[in-house]
């Protein structure tokens, strides 16, 4: 990973199209401590196997570790991209407050 951490969320979905080929699936790591600094990270990033790579996603709104994951149609308001990867949850960074929140990162086709 490009972004060493711990408790995190992982999902497999489809890679992103710039990513790989048509159909490839990459593993997705999502939120987690980074470094053990005791604070969370609001980053996200992908693994392409047949590359062997890692490759940023765009940034949750709220940093978070612990999160549950998962890989889902997206939303309706999504139109373009029609999977997207899920952080459920989790814990926030300043209080340890259980987070009941849940953050769609477009990812596939």
């Amino acid at each position: 990973m490009d972004v060493s951490r711990v408790a995190l969320g992982a999902t497999s979905a489809p890679c992103p199209t710039a990513a790989g080929k048509a159909g490839a699936t990459c593993v997705h790591a999502i939120a987690g401590f980074t470094n053990f600094t005791d604070f969370a990270t609001d980053t996200a990033e992908f693994f392409t196997p047949a590359a062997n790579d890692w490759s940023p996603l765009p940034d949750l709104a709220t940093a978070r570790f612990e999160p549950a994951a998962a890989t889902a149609p997206c939303p309706k308001s999504a139109k373009s991209v029609r999977t997207c990867m899920y952080a459920l949850g989790g814990l926030n960074d300043t209080s340890f407050t259980a987070l009941n929140s849940v953050e769609a990162l477009p990812v596939g086709r």
